[in-house]
């Protein structure tokens, strides 16, 4: 499995993005 920094970057963000939705979704959740 070939890993490029570029790929790892975007994936990184693509986490980071779904993260803040998890938390916004479980913050609206306990509203």
């Amino acid at each position: 499995m070939i890993e490029l920094s570029g790929e790892k970057s975007a994936l990184k963000r693509g986490m980071d993005y779904l993260n803040r939705l998890n938390v916004n979704i479980q913050s609206l959740a306990q509203d």
